[in-house]
């Protein structure tokens, strides 16, 4: 169980790593081609800063996914830390879980249906707004999955003490 778990997380991280790497260098493109486009040609496409702010948000929420997995994340945890390792445990997993699962995955979920019911668009690339705010339950998705996985490895250490 603890093999299939571990491989499953190491999958998860290098698809995730993959995703970042394909975003960042697209946007660096876009951004790029914008420059090129403004200041050489004095026609930059109207849909280059649309697709570099969209692009933006999915880094940095893709960013925050992988610094979760590796413990680079912001945290304010002067009274988690005054805690014994099985309450921290249990406090770390409750709170990364509510998180991730009210607000990214419920919250951002209802957002992207909201856009697809009210048929918003986004004006420069003419597409769903829908797709641009699906990063929220999708990098909700990858935050919980790792504190799940982080949670059965604290679990299985503490039980071998």
């Amino acid at each position: 169980m603890r093999d299939i778990l571990v491989s499953a997380r190491r999958i998860l991280i290098k698809f995730l790593e993959g995703l970042l790497i394909l975003f960042t260098v697209v946007l660096v493109f876009d951004v790029v081609w914008q420059v090129i486009a403004r200041y050489l040609l004095n026609a930059p496409p109207s849909w280059t800063e649309e697709l570099a702010n969209m692009l933006l948000v999915w880094v940095a929420l893709l960013g925050a996914s992988l610094a979760f997995v590796r413990h680079s994340h912001l945290g304010v945890d002067i009274l988690v830390n005054k805690l014994n390792d099985r309450h921290r445990t249990v406090a770390d997993l409750v709170t990364y879980s509510f998180f991730a699962l009210s607000i990214l995955i419920y919250g951002g979920s209802m957002l992207v249906l909201g856009t697809f019911e009210n048929r918003q668009i986004s004006p420069a690339l003419q597409i769903p707004r829908g797709y641009a705010y699906s990063i929220l339950p999708l990098s909700g998705f990858f935050i919980f999955m790792f504190s799940v996985g982080e949670a059965v490895e604290k679990v299985a250490s503490l039980l071998k003490r």
